[in-house]
């Protein structure tokens, strides 16, 4: 799991370097290459939860809101709870909730 995660956070960062170029060079945020470049990730998302028998929902929400580990927040469940900064937090939050 931790390998095709490592690959899936380097697609991220190379889809947000590449938005960011995009952006710098005068695109519209609402272009249809940037949006092609959300939507191909989020299936790509999708398909590697279903891959790994996991829900899309921790990985949405490690791309979005913690922006693979550059803004962590706290999950977990009623008894743990700590803050996701890492792919192997990130294990530790899917298996838990599992």
């Amino acid at each position: 799991m931790r390998e095709r995660l490592e690959t899936w956070v380097e697609c991220y960062r190379f889809n947000r370097q590449t938005v960011c170029l995009l952006l710098s060079v005068g695109f519209d945020p609402g272009a249809a290459c940037i949006e092609r470049i959300h939507a191909t990730f989020n299936l790509y998302t999708l398909a590697l939860a279903g891959a790994l028998d996991v829900s899309h929902e921790w990985l949405d929400w490690w791309a979005h809101e913690c922006r693979c580990g550059e803004n962590p927040m706290e999950a977990g469940n009623a008894q743990e709870m700590r803050k996701i900064a890492t792919i192997d937090d990130l294990i530790w939050v899917i298996e838990l909730t599992a």
